[in-house]
């Protein structure tokens, strides 16, 4: 356990040489060697990472020492480098909180719109407007403000939720020159989530130091220390979220729940899933929490449209990394039919007159496919809440839902993957742990240019996602074959042992034809 704790602080210093590793070139190209670099560098440390926590869950060591090594590899990601970056992401959030403490609402107009002025335009704008606007260029002239111009998307609105920004705020105020600030809030809700983790694993009654599967993954440092991306404070809602589950207490399921669908509203989704668990009175509550924590900071000087339209600009035009939509765009390429009309959605066209509609159908057939899995969650998901044994279905119900949003949304990446390890924590499985890694392979992308939707070989006939997801499936047989034999294996030397093997303390374990292995729903 020692050397693995140095390793990984020394993939920790690794990553933080490789900080800059994203920055994008001239005409959009990214260096090919460092980036690279970078991705065989997240592969190999997600492989020590998964390699550490199987040899834990035999052994687990102290909880300090998980602690320990977790803030030391911090430390290193968020002060070793000379600053985050990645497509952009932290101008982004610089940007946001610049117009925040302006006094302009983000959503309101695009970075384009603002860097570049244009007085036709800007004639039919209401004087408050124009004042507003106004505003955001004073604002974003200071020495040290960001750039508009820099941002990753300046055509597009903001994406992220009002009470987001209004924290992203608070950070633009402690350090207004540099990213650094919201590197001191997201390390906040990162140790936030591992205090959640940690209660969680006390309740279902596991080793403590199992909290390394979310404290230790390299990937989550590289992404959140890394690209500083608004959504870090979703993963201390998903943790209290399994927390919840795990103690059987709907009290904090339905705050996790609400603080998940005011960072991100798709996670009302899961609100569905666990209707059963919740209740009618607790679905009530979700949609009511996370209305009143929106409410205070939606600016009612803006169409309610500007709020959405770059979700909808990105859900229509976007298909990166995507799995479901992917193959279901191959499945109906050939359709011969065309759009009569074109269609509107927060206006933003998702449709044009003339167009093969093979794309919206692609995701159309997407949200059914998403729909169907969480309606077959709910009807099987007939266990009582508060029984030790019916919170690990629990727990299965929530990552089998989550694994469906991904696969059916149009962008996977490193980040969007990171909000499984709260719940693998608690329901570990060796092939889901490399996940994160390979999913890195999606960065590859960007060699070709940062709006490249794919990088393939061999004349077009082979992509790399042969390799990200075909070796994930590799994994998962071996998962598979692993629970049913070693872990089968090591279960028998435990009951036959009794109480004595001290890094299973509070387990009670049934028969094994009575109960599948630990996570083996994965």
């Amino acid at each position: 356990m020692g050397l693995a704790a140095l390793c990984l602080l020394g993939v920790a210093a690794g990553l933080v040489l490789f900080d800059d590793a994203f920055a994008i070139g001239e005409g959009g190209k990214v260096p090919a060697r460092p980036l690279v670099m970078l991705v065989g560098a997240l592969l190999g440390a997600s492989l020590l990472h998964m390699m550490a926590c199987l040899v834990c869950y035999r052994r687990p060591p102290a909880l300090g020492l998980v602690i320990v090594v977790a803030a030391a590899a911090r430390m290193f990601a968020l002060f070793g480098g000379p600053g985050p970056g990645l497509e952009g992401d932290h101008e982004q959030l610089r940007l946001d909180a610049a117009l925040v403490n302006a006094g302009v609402a983000p959503h309101e107009f695009t970075p384009s719109q603002i860097a570049n002025p244009d007085p036709v335009l800007e004639e039919t704008y209401s004087a408050e407007r124009q004042e507003r606007l106004k505003r955001a260029r004073v604002a974003l002239a200071r020495t040290g403000a960001p750039d508009p111009s820099k941002v990753q998307h300046p055509h597009l609105r903001s994406t992220v939720t009002p009470p987001v920004h209004r924290l992203n705020s608070f950070a633009g105020l402690l350090k207004p020159e540099t990213s650094r600030g919201f590197g001191f809030f997201a390390l906040v809700a990162d140790s936030i989530a591992i205090f959640m983790l940690i209660m969680a694993l006390r309740c279902l009654g596991l080793p403590l130091s199992w909290v390394m599967v979310y404290a230790w993954s390299p990937v989550l440092l590289r992404e959140v220390y890394g690209t500083m991306h608004a959504d870090v404070w979703i993963l201390p809602a998903l943790a209290a979220l399994a927390w919840g589950l795990a103690a059987g207490r709907k009290t904090i399921m339905v705050a996790g729940l609400a603080v998940a669908v005011a960072v991100r509203p798709v996670m009302l989704l899961l609100d569905l899933a666990l209707v059963r668990r919740l209740g009618p009175v607790g679905i009530v509550l979700v949609v009511v929490l996370s209305a009143a924590l929106m409410a205070p900071f939606v600016d009612t000087d803006v169409r309610p449209t500007s709020y959405v339209q770059g979700d909808v600009y990105v859900w229509r035009n976007y298909e990166y990394n995507s799995l479901a939509e992917g193959l279901m765009r191959g499945a109906l390429k050939d359709v011969p039919a065309r759009a009569k009309q074109s269609i509107h959605l927060a206006g933003v066209e998702i449709q044009r007159e003339g167009e093969s509609p093979t794309v919206l159908w692609a995701k159309l057939g997407c949200i059914v496919l998403l729909l169907g899995l969480i309606l077959f969650v709910v009807l099987r998901d007939k266990e009582a809440l508060f029984e030790k044994h019916h919170r690990e279905h629990a727990l299965d119900d929530l990552f089998m839902v989550m694994v469906g949003l991904l696969i059916v949304t149009p962008v996977l990446t490193p980040w969007h993957v990171l909000w499984l390890l709260p719940v693998l924590a608690l329901r570990p499985g060796p092939s889901w742990l490399m996940l994160p890694g390979l999913v890195c392979l999606s960065h590859l992308t960007h060699l070709t240019g940062p709006q490249s939707a794919d990088l393939t070989f061999m004349g077009g006939k082979l992509s790399f996602r042969i390799f990200e997801f075909g070796a994930f499936a590799l994994f998962w047989v071996v998962d598979r074959m692993w629970r049913r034999t070693l872990l089968s294996e090591v279960r028998s030397d435990v009951v036959e042992e009794g109480a004595a093997r001290s890094h299973v303390p509070q387990i009670e374990y049934e028969p094994a034809e009575e109960r599948e292995p630990v996570g083996a729903a994965y």
